[in-house]
């Protein structure tokens, strides 16, 4: 377990990325869990919804008489920024992080990821000898009306029409 002064914490990260120490102390309280953020969300033992909870969270800043310091494990703090990935493709973000700038980029990541996805699950039926087409605004219409199936649209993003 280790414990260090939260000050010393960000001016070694600022020193480390050159970016500035607000960025950095925004960035690092999408990962703390603080004792003030619980109480004003009114933490309960067994409401497992809760935001400040180490789950994507994996550092704990705990009061010192020097200041505020943080307490991780190694371990904990990278199983939590590995979910905290995983879950940043389904605009899962730290409210800490909320923006703008932030909502437009994890739009276009979930959207990338959801197209890698979709051109996976294509080829791989394709493989199995499975027609398809996945998207209406790349689909080929000449295709669907040669057969006389049409597509469902579903939230006008992504449907699949299977031919065997």
């Amino acid at each position: 377990m280790l414990f260090i002064h939260k000050q010393n914490a960000i001016d070694a990260l600022v020193k480390a990325t050159g970016a500035s120490p607000v960025a950095i102390d925004k960035a690092l309280s999408g990962f703390l869990i603080t004792k003030a953020k619980m109480e004003a969300e009114g933490r309960e033992v067994w409401k497992p919804k809760q935001e400040y909870r180490a789950y994507r969270r994996g550092f704990f800043e705990v009061w010192h008489p020097s200041g505020p310091h943080i307490c991780f494990s190694k371990s904990i703090a990278s199983e939590c920024l590995l979910q905290l990935i995983s879950e940043v493709v389904f605009k899962k973000i730290p409210p800490e992080w909320n923006s703008e700038d932030v909502s437009k980029a994890a739009d276009l990541l979930s959207n990338k990821a959801g197209s890698w996805f979709e051109d996976i699950v294509f080829q791989n039926l394709g493989k199995l000898g499975i027609i398809g087409l996945k998207s209406q605004k790349k689909s080929n219409w000449s295709r669907t009306l040669q057969t006389g199936n049409t597509p469902r649209r579903r939230r006008d993003r992504f449907y699949w029409l299977f031919l065997y």
